[in-house]
């Protein structure tokens, strides 16, 4: 949340301090009314000092609050705090709670807004908002604004999703994480007030968290960090819905005493108890689609085993451990526009301390540093997808890096999560998508410290199977640094066992001449090629090149009819080079013409663009058939091998340019020939990721002008002006909108069938040649890393595929029995994730 100019502020960093006269003059009303409510007891150390901000706070707003204008900026600025400062909702609580003992109205509009925005929040979807404002609704009653029974009748109001057999089973758990997420602040409460009705809610959560254990979806092992037999795991992967209650049972144990949160609202006891109270409206759960996300398993980095006195953190089934990574795992995401304020006024050990229950931190002697950066690598490596994109992360833990405690925190993460890469059990290990996620940030956060980094901690990495995940992790470390600076500079920091080793440090990038190492002894064919270079060099109308490339053609064909007739090679200035004589004369002269495409736009990226556009007509010729455009993506391929960045964006702007389209991309990325040779590379899974995620902008781009031009005819319909013509006209252009929304979805559908054909077909292949040789191939690298990029795409496009389930079941996955090798078992933790969402 932006809070405007933080650097003149009205109020200091307690919420206290006045500005100088100046800056006060200068400050809008509307920043006299926000600032005071952002900034309170953002210093305050003790319970004391809590209630002197917050009552001073209070004192000069009061009289104001009559002021229409006034009283909508302070309920305005007082609901956003909520939001998008979530370790401060007890604060904004009893600072609503005091309001309200002062002006009862006010409290009655505190309340109704905060209900509107619950009842918003249902509504979009907005998961994260619902969980803060049950939390908030909590702390309205602690503070004794609300009564206990309309609280509890708030929760019912939720948790009759459990009794609706038509609630879809993911919307169910939401609900229940977010009820459960809430109890920590109100439990102590409710036990008190409302002891019965509790009860009666625990119970009610207890007997689906019960049910929940017996069924099919709990936990879901696609959403997991980590692969492999739970105890070979570096801890258990906790299903997030059992592990949050197993929280709340342990709280309830401990007489619902949570000691890391504050109470300010205790301070103001004298004055909450005689302040009326108000009831809440009712609540329903929306009955349209909403966003669902999916819970994965809580990530940790210092798990029990590994706690140690100077990175001390309560154990992962701790109270105030779930507290600490939830609050802070929010703030980042809200602040995540900011990332340079969220890491200097808030992600500090000391200012983020005051917060919470300081004096408890201090006696447990807990490192809140700890919390802050494995909250931030949680998030990194967040399934199905992390909330923002890694560049934010790596600026945000460099923003943190003055503080020693980060520096070592920040090294001690990236050591263990480097040891977790790989198991002693076969395909064991982490998640092949986070590894992906970690690789990016690590390069990034390299980049921010010029490379400069204990190289030779890796050095004994190269003595390891080249398929093995940490081998992989260094060489795509060192190939991201590459794209981020150039060859040489990356070159001079490494030590010589590292640089030594060609497929660790790969050579430096650069285009492969394909025709000159195919075709040596035919000049007449090269001549020709030569011209052609020349002219497509000197920027000849792309008539002139069609000339060209039709005499390279015939040529190709002459060849091909003197070898047919004479039953020999037709002889030309020392023979024919059997690649022209094997392939097809269309696909030599295509190649060709790809290649010098290629060669001419290779100095940079517009270059590319320019030649591209120059030739777009003959490119869109020479593509025009399915296999024609999976041929133009294997010469980008070939050519652009050694430089996979560039391959990246040629293929890209290729799709843009409707020159090849998503189709080709994957049947060339998920060939038999290349997966086997580049499975372990992470520019395969961005070629096929970033081609689907294209594909699916482009059909929701013409769903959106569809919808807006059926809106459009359906408003002219009913204007009695319009003519008939008109109308005709409308309903010809809608047909024309539905029908090209019609093919992009049908070439979306196939796409993604594409994938798990091509993905199953491999594993399938590769088990059966694995077989022959008398090894397991469930247990090699190699079906580690397709499996991992089947798993990958699956979770990504989860919210699509859920509705292709039946038929990519029926096509690819018919039975277990066709489908050895575990390769069924991979698809049944994908399925079970979409059964979530039906």
């Amino acid at each position: 949340m932006d809070s405007g100019h933080h650097r003149s502020r009205t109020y200091d960093s307690r919420g206290r301090g006045r500005r100088n006269d100046d800056e006060e003059a200068n400050a809008s009303p509307q920043d006299r009314i926000r600032r005071p409510i952002l900034l309170v007891c953002d210093d305050a150390e003790t319970p004391e000092q809590y209630k002197r901000y917050l009552n001073e706070l209070v004192n000069s707003f009061i009289h104001d609050c009559e002021d229409y204008d006034t009283k909508a900026i302070l309920i305005e600025t007082l609901l956003l705090c909520i939001s998008e400062l979530p370790m401060k909702t007890s604060v904004y609580g009893t600072l609503s709670g005091i309001l309200n003992a002062k002006n009862f109205d006010l409290g009655a509009e505190i309340v109704g807004a905060a209900s509107d925005q619950l009842e918003e929040a249902l509504r979009n979807g907005n998961w994260i908002k619902v969980k803060l404002l049950l939390r908030f609704f909590g702390e309205l009653l602690n503070s004794n604004v609300i009564f206990p029974d309309t609280f509890i009748k708030l929760i019912d109001d939720l948790l009759t999703s459990l009794n609706d057999g038509a609630t879809k089973p993911l919307l169910a758990d939401v609900v229940v994480h977010s009820v459960l997420g809430s109890l920590p602040w109100v439990g102590a409460t409710l036990w008190e007030r409302s002891n019965e009705s509790f009860s009666r809610i625990l119970s009610q959560l207890e007997t689906y968290v019960n049910a929940r254990a017996h069924t099919a979806r709990a936990p879901l092992s696609a959403l997991s960090p980590y692969r492999g037999a739970s105890e070979k795991t570096p801890y258990p992967q906790e299903d997030p819905i059992n592990y949050l209650w197993s929280i709340v049972v342990h709280l309830k144990d401990d007489h619902w005493t949570a000691y890391i949160l504050n109470r300010p609202w205790v301070q103001f006891e004298d004055v909450l108890a005689h302040a009326l109270q108000h009831e809440l409206r009712s609540f329903t759960l929306p009955e349209h689609e909403v966003a669902l996300p999916f819970l994965p398993p809580a990530f940790w980095i210092l798990d029990d085993e590994v706690i140690e006195a100077e990175f001390k953190l309560p154990p992962i089934h701790h109270v105030a451990r779930y507290i600490l990574s939830d609050t802070i795992a929010d703030l980042i995401d809200f602040m995540s526009h900011n990332h340079t304020e969220l890491a200097t006024r808030y992600l500090q050990e000391g200012k983020l301390a005051v917060f919470y229950n300081l004096d408890w931190i201090q006696e447990e002697k807990y490192v809140l540093t700890a919390a802050i950066v494995e909250a931030t690598f949680s998030e990194i490596l967040k399934l199905p997808s992390s909330r923002q994109r890694p560049v934010f992360y790596a600026h945000l833990l460099f923003d943190l890096m003055p503080n020693p405690k980060a520096q070592k925190m920040i090294g001690r993460c990236i050591k263990t999560l480097v040891s977790r890469m790989d198991s002693d059990v076969p395909v064991g290990g982490m998640d092949l998508e986070c590894v992906k996620r970690f690789t990016e940030w690590m390069a990034l956060h390299l980049s921010n410290f010029k490379f400069q980094y204990k190289w030779d901690n890796w050095v004994d990495f190269v003595k390891l199977d080249p398929k093995s995940t940490r081998y992989s992790f260094v060489r795509e470390v060192l190939e991201r640094c590459v794209r981020l600076a150039y060859w040489q500079r990356v070159s001079e920091v490494l030590p010589d066992a590292l640089k030594s080793e060609a497929e660790i440090f790969l050579p430096e990038p650069g285009p492969t001449q394909m025709i000159e190492s195919r075709v040596k002894s035919d000049e007449a064919f090269l001549n020709i090629v030569d011209s052609l270079k020349d002219a497509m060099q000197k920027k000849q109308p792309s008539n002139v090149v069609e000339s060209m490339l039709d005499r390279l053609h015939e040529y190709v064909k002459q060849v091909k009819k003197a070898e047919a007739e004479n039953g020999t090679e037709m002889a030309v200035d020392g023979g024919t080079d059997p690649y022209i004589t094997s392939v097809e004369s269309d696909t030599v002269v295509r190649e060709v013409f790809m290649e010098i495409v290629l060669t001419n736009g290779s100095k940079s990226f517009s270059h590319a663009l320019n030649v591209i556009e120059r030739y777009l007509s003959l490119l869109q010729t020479y593509s025009a058939t399915r296999d024609a455009k999976i041929d133009i993506v294997r010469t980008v391929g070939s050519y652009w091998e050694k430089n996979t960045q560039f391959l990246e964006i040629m293929i890209d702007k290729l799709v843009n340019y409707r020159v090849v389209d998503s189709y080709s991309v994957v049947s060339w990325a998920l060939s038999m020939e290349v997966l086997s040779a580049h499975c372990t590379r992470f520019f395969l899974w961005n070629v096929v990721l970033n081609t689907v995620h294209k594909l699916n902008n482009k059909v929701g781009h013409l769903n959106a002008k569809y919808v807006e031009k059926q809106k459009q005819v359906q408003s002219n319909q009913m204007d009695e002006m319009e003519d008939a013509a008109t109308n005709e006209q409308d309903e010809a252009a809608l047909r024309h909108y539905e029908n090209t929304l019609s093919a992009a979805k049908k070439e979306q559908r196939d796409v993604y069938v594409l994938v798990f054909e091509k993905l199953a077909a491999f594993l399938v292949e590769y088990g059966r040649q694995m077989e022959e040789t008398g090894a397991d191939p469930s247990v090699t690298g190699t079906w580690r890393w397709v499996a991992g990029l089947m798993l990958a795409f699956g979770r990504t496009f989860g919210h699509d595929i859920k509705d292709l389930q039946v038929t990519i079941e029926t096509i690819v996955f018919s039975s277990e029995a066709e489908m050895p090798y575990n390769i069924w078992g991979l698809w049944q933790e994908l399925a079970q994730m979409y059964d979530l969402l039906k």
